[in-house]
């Protein structure tokens, strides 16, 4: 089944935003557990793992692979929560149609397969997301207020940090990472004066989120 949510990025601009926000975070927060993105560029082979973790319960899963993208969503106080089931088990339908090569890369028990109140994928030819099944209109899943937090642009990241943090945000400071500017000492000092350069770029390297040549994010 399509998706007919509002919701309609396509993975590539998925996987290049998620990438950007989470060496952002990075930047902003030392604290990887305060963070609300992360992305690993080397979670397995052929496959790179988007994280988005508000900290309340509520989780994102992208996982970015040669066979596709699958997403997988977790909003705990949605009545489609296993939790929330007198059965306790994974809403009817969830994972129909689930190609097998993404079923397997989600089934690892770090992704939490069996918390879930959406999941959706699109492979590498489909012109739109797909699901496994359409709720009725007065249930939420949660997949609106969550995928929202997925910025389309620097003002829209900057906006958000500087909520959560509680301290201004230089918006030209994130758009020049967006732009694939290298990350420099000036640049960390901008997003974050009191982080460690090296630091960020050693946490950087070892997640391959920059490219060691030209230490700019590597978005291919």
């Amino acid at each position: 089944m399509t998706v007919h949510a509002p919701w309609k990025t396509a993975p590539d601009e998925l996987e290049r935003l998620w990438r950007v926000w989470a060496a952002a975070d990075l930047m902003l927060c030392a604290e990887d557990w305060l963070r609300l993105f992360s992305f690993d560029a080397v979670w397995a082979p052929g496959q790179r793992l988007g994280k988005l973790d508000t900290g309340s319960g509520d989780r994102v899963y992208a996982i970015f692979t040669p066979a596709g993208t699958v997403l997988k969503g977790f909003a705990h106080e949605s009545e489609v929560s296993p939790a929330a089931r007198d059965d306790g088990m994974v809403w009817p339908g969830m994972y129909a149609g689930l190609p097998e090569p993404l079923r397997e890369a989600l089934d690892d028990p770090a992704l939490e397969p069996d918390d879930v109140t959406f999941c959706l994928w699109r492979e590498p030819e489909d012109p739109r997301w797909s699901q496994g099944f359409r709720l009725p209109p007065d249930i939420d899943d949660g997949s609106e207020d969550l995928l929202g937090f997925l910025f389309e642009t620097p003002e829209g990241f900057a906006d958000w940090a500087e909520d959560y943090y509680e301290r201004p945000v230089d918006t030209e400071a994130v758009a020049l990472l967006a732009s694939g500017a290298a990350i420099t000492p000036e640049l960390v000092g901008r997003l974050n004066p009191e982080r460690n350069a090296e630091e960020v770029l050693g946490e950087l390297l070892g997640l391959g989120l920059i490219d060691p040549e030209t230490l700019g994010l590597a978005l291919s």
